[in-house]
This record gives C-alpha cells, sequence and structure tokens, in this order.
C-alpha cells in the first residue's frame, strides 16, 4: 500500500510542478507581451509626436522598480534651429513621462542616424579582478 501511496504523492507534485512552471512560462509570456506594446506605444507617440520628427533612431526601457526609465533617439533636420528642435525634444520629454508607466524619460536630438550606437550597451557588471 505505501508503494501505491508513493507513486500517487510523486505523480501529484510532478502535476503541480508542472503545473507552476506553465503558469510561470505564461506570466514571462504576458510580460514579454507588456513589455513589446509599451516600446511599440514609444515609438508611435514619438514618432507621431511632430511632423518634423524625421525618424525614431532608437527606444530603450529600462526598468526602474514597477516603472521604466525611458532613452527615445530621435532625428531631425540639420538644418533645423537650436531653440526649435530643443522644443520638440522637450516636449515630447514631457508627454513621454505622463505614461503611468514611465518615472523618467530622456530625448536624444541628432541630424543623421548612421552613426554608430552612442553607448555600449553592458551584458555584465566589469570585472573588479585586480
Amino acid at each position: 500500500m505505501s508503494g501505491e501511496f508513493d507513486s500517487d504523492v510523486e505523480a501529484s507534485e510532478s502535476e503541480d510542478r508542472e503545473q507552476k512552471q506553465s503558469e510561470f512560462a505564461m506570466k514571462i509570456s504576458n510580460y514579454a507581451n507588456i513589455v513589446l506594446l509599451v516600446f511599440k506605444m514609444l515609438t508611435y507617440l514619438a514618432m507621431k509626436h511632430d511632423p518634423r520628427v524625421r525618424r525614431v533612431d532608437t527606444v530603450r526601457a529600462y526598468s526602474f522598480g514597477a516603472l521604466y526609465f525611458v532613452e527615445v533617439d530621435i532625428e531631425l533636420s540639420e538644418d533645423m534651429r537650436l531653440r526649435e528642435a530643443h522644443t520638440i525634444g522637450e516636449s515630447l520629454q514631457e508627454k513621454i513621462e505622463k505614461l503611468p508607466e514611465v518615472e523618467r524619460a530622456f530625448v536624444h536630438i541628432d541630424f543623421e542616424s548612421t552613426h554608430k550606437p552612442e553607448h555600449k550597451v553592458r551584458s555584465r557588471l566589469p570585472s573588479t579582478d585586480p
């Protein structure tokens, strides 16, 4: 009788483990869909913000607790006056920061987008070995 009970317990534990793994995979999938939606929303918002925005070069979002720090690089005409470019960038920053998911936004303005990335994105902390 003990052998049957052990098998039932093992089967139940296996089912529980499979259900928890399935629930975890669903949560990850939902999170990925939410992040993708946020990126699409930010890109659309930046592109439609002003007709003088020629291109959205980069959109990055860094988790900051439950919220995000957002970086957006936009391309404007190289002939645009500084005051005009600044007004476009600042108003886009303010618009992004009104989103409930965003803690802080940074809008970078450039006149072209064929350059190499300005910042290296690290995938791990640098070594502290001497």
